[in-house]
Formats: structure tokens, sequence, C-alpha cells
């Protein structure tokens, strides 16, 4: 390629910051707060690619329901039609959590938003997306020491 036409120039490079946050796609937790929350991005084109930490200072779940959804991405993912192929994650490191999934938790872009729907696999190997499931086995577990990093990386 010439890069001489549109479709073949980069037409954006973006470094940034953002601000993760874990939270429920129906009824919210009753407390949730933070010891930190960090998060940086490089945009080139159309693909983001996004790492993160987050630290949980205190949690009750009260009637939470739905699924987990990590929030606060720097941009809105591309519709491909709840595929979940516009971008695909990872949380790389959990400490302090006591699960009975199967670690890597994996991430994958909520289409036409800015979060990351959060999927686990039980040690049956079922498939578990939701909140509920997810918190009965990680969330409710977490401490003031609960520390969680990943990265994802999508298009827009």
């Amino acid at each position: 390629a010439t890069g001489t036409t549109t479709s073949e120039l980069l037409d954006h490079y973006e470094e940034g910051t953002w601000v993760p946050a874990w939270v429920a796609s129906g009824t919210a937790p009753t407390t949730l707060s933070y010891l930190h929350q960090e998060g940086y991005y490089t945009r080139i084109g159309r693909q983001v690619t996004c790492t993160f930490r987050i630290g949980i200072n205190t949690f009750t779940a009260g009637s939470i329901s739905g699924d987990l959804l990590l929030s606060g991405l720097p941009f809105t993912a591309k519709n491909v039609t709840n595929t979940g192929s516009g971008g695909t994650g990872v949380l790389s490191y959990a400490y302090n959590l006591n699960s009975s999934y199967d670690w890597p938790l994996t991430l994958w872009a909520n289409d036409n938003a800015a979060t990351a729907y959060a999927s686990a696999y039980d040690t049956a190997g079922a498939n578990n997306s939701s909140l509920k499931d997810l918190t009965d086995n990680i969330i409710l577990s977490l401490a003031s020491s609960s520390h969680f990093m990943g990265e994802i990386t999508y298009f827009v």
C-alpha cells in the first residue's frame, strides 16, 4: 500500500488515562469503594489497548444482580452484533480472592458501550458471566487488600 488513500492513513494516535470500575448490569451493590483505580490506554487508529489496576476497599453485595462489567473504558466499542469480537482481554492478576472459578477471568468488549463483560469458567468448565455467580465466588470474598490488574484490546 502506498498510504495515499484515506483508508490506508493512520488518522488517530492517542495516549491517556482512564478510571476503571466494577459495575453491575442490574442492581448495584449496596457498598463498593476503592483503594485505587488506575488505567492507561493507547489508541492507534481504531484499536484501543487499555491496562488497569483496581483495589477494592469495601464491598457489600445487598441485592446485587446482572452481569459483572468493567466500566469507564476510554472509548465506546464498535458494535459487532453481540459477538464479542469487537475486543477481548484478561484479568491477569487477582489478589485475596476465594473462588471456585478457574483463572484467568476474561473480558470482552460490550458492543456499542464503554464497558466490558467479565466472564469466568467454573471448575466444571461451564461458562458463567452472571454477576451473582461471580459475586458468590469472587466479590463477596473481597477485603480491603483485594486487587486486580488486567488488559483489554478492542476496536472503536
